[in-house]
């Protein structure tokens, strides 16, 4: 080839220049084969490793000239393979040859590394080559592929979103958040889209709903997707990390950016995924808060646990923490008086108790007994997020008498809690003569239910809170029928029960419906008109 006479001294512009554009893409091309041919030899050396005894052969090694290391043999005959070389010569450019566009680069290129292993090639091919010269071209083999992976996999500045996908909002004097990166877009009333911490931050006065722009955030995440830059990278998790260390301010801070990656992941690369240890921070932040802990600060944390939660993989890390139920409990008895974190806290144990060993460590903390005081508070939202922790940890017979032990059924009657997932209990739990006397006692409460079920969807499934009041109401009319007197629309409920078909409703359910018509039916039969 002309200009490259000589041995690994060419230098590299020259060998660079040497290639044209349209071969520059070819060679992209092929140096990724390459990377996967060499990983091939390198595996089936290894694997030939294994079986090969090495035997003290020294005075035989040494009579023998030397020769290039049977890596870069395996090496040089994928590499040929790929390239193409000794196929036919290819048109290249003279060795002075620049095009007008090409920029100066910082150091070699793939196209110059390539171009030194197509050198480094034909020299060790060329039969005629001395045994010195071939040493040398398998030298300049090893620093071309040594460069190649080197640049391959070398650390790159994480590409920035274009600006459209920034928020125009400035922050009052530094500027701090002119060009920040809308993470969490939201659209308020103007039809604006403004990053959701930014409005929260600046804007707290206002009691709005923004609404999620989930088609920009979307975008957001395509765009990173396709740029190789999946949330959270190495360095958001150390900035994290560093500023949970920090002044309450950072600490502050963190805790929003921990709250933006839980949510902007996608589920593609949970951050706990990224740095398990996060969640162990996030336990023992309160003692190394810098500033006095107030409820807001509580509310961010658990927060963002609960957004944690939102993966599996985030939740399977979650639960091998076995210093979490206790927090989790630590915190529910400190924030009695806080409806909103006591909700949180049973949301989390409603996430996570699909998980064997969460569970387990939730009910030997005294979990269940937590979850009942919550049903007493006088709050819809804590008693159906309790009612939902409980049934979650009844997953299991260890559960159901747990919630016995600790009189579930009784509370749920007591407080008057007749969500979906209350009356799903009442119906999965043991239940001795005092609950079923209470339950007769609610009666008028199980009619309205199953007619409210009925009414709002007349497709009942065997999970539907309507078949599991049909249940209750059977063992109501089987235990007790004269309570049955202080339902005032009796006839309604007849009605209601009898227009039910069976293709709507489970089999056992069905049978249910049929005797307690029957029994009503007989007990107080219709007035005649």
């Amino acid at each position: 080839m002309a200009g490259n006479s000589s041995s690994g001294g060419t230098p590299l512009s020259s060998l660079g220049g040497s290639i044209s554009e349209a071969q520059a893409l070819t060679t992209e091309e092929r140096l990724r084969l390459i990377d996967l041919a060499i990983g091939e030899k390198i595996r089936a050396r290894r694997r030939a490793g294994r079986f090969s005894v090495h035997s003290s052969c020294s005075s035989s090694s040494a009579s023998a000239p030397p020769s290039p290391p049977r890596f870069w043999r395996g090496a040089r005959e994928a590499a040929k393979k790929v390239l193409g070389v000794g196929k036919g010569p290819e048109r290249t450019g003279g060795a002075d040859e620049t095009g007008p566009e090409r920029q100066p680069a910082d150091g070699p290129t793939r196209s110059d590394y390539a171009a030194m292993m197509r050198t480094a090639l034909e020299k060790m091919e060329d039969g005629a080559a001395a045994d010195d010269e071939e040493a040398a071209a398998s030298a300049v083999m090893d620093q071309a592929m040594t460069g190649l992976m080197e640049l391959t996999y070398r650390k790159v500045e994480p590409p920035k979103l274009p600006s459209e996908f920034a928020t125009k909002w400035s922050q009052a004097d530094d500027g701090t958040l002119q060009a920040g990166v809308m993470h969490n877009p939201v659209i308020l009333d103007s039809g604006h889209s403004i990053d959701q911490s930014y409005q929260e931050r600046f804007f707290p006065q206002r009691s709005i709903c923004p609404v999620p722009n989930h088609l920009l955030r979307d975008m957001i995440a395509a765009w990173c997707l396709d740029h190789s830059s999946l949330p959270p990278r190495d360095e958001q998790i150390q900035d994290v990390v560093e500023m949970l260390s920090g002044n309450s301010a950072s600490q502050r801070e963190a805790l929003h950016l921990i709250q933006q990656l839980s949510k902007n992941t996608k589920g593609v690369q949970p951050c706990l995924v990224k740095y398990p240890g996060l969640i162990q921070v996030l336990i023992h932040l309160k003692k190394k808060w810098k500033s006095p802990w107030t409820r807001e600060v509580e509310e961010e944390r658990l927060t963002t646990m609960l957004n944690l939660t939102m993966h599996r993989q985030n939740r399977m890390i979650l639960s091998g923490h076995s210093e979490l139920p206790g927090a989790l409990k630590k915190v529910a008895h400190k924030a009695s008086s806080s409806p909103s974190s006591l909700g949180k806290v049973a949301s989390i144990v409603a996430a996570l108790s699909e998980l064997d060993v969460f569970r387990k460590r939730m009910l030997g903390a005294g979990g269940m007994k937590m979850l009942r005081d919550m049903l007493k508070i006088e709050d819809a939202v804590v008693r159906a997020e309790a009612a939902a922790a409980i049934l979650a940890l009844c997953a299991d017979d260890e559960g159901k008498l747990s919630a016995q032990a600790c009189d579930v059924a009784g509370t749920l009657l007591e407080c008057h809690v007749f969500t979906d997932h209350s009356l799903l209990l009442l119906d999965l739990l043991p239940k001795g003569p005092r609950v079923l006397d209470k339950i007769c006692d609610k009666v008028v409460e199980l009619v309205d239910a199953v007619m409210c079920d009925h009414t709002s969807s007349p497709v009942m499934t065997s999970q539907s809170p309507g078949v599991t009041a049909i249940s209750l109401l059977y063992s109501v009319v089987e235990r007790d029928v004269g309570k049955m007197k202080r339902v005032k629309n009796l006839e309604d409920l007849k009605l209601w029960l009898r227009q039910l078909s069976s293709e709507r409703m489970p089999m056992q359910t069905m049978l249910q419906v049929e005797s307690i018509i029957r029994t009503l039916s007989d007990v107080f039969p219709a007035p005649f008109t």
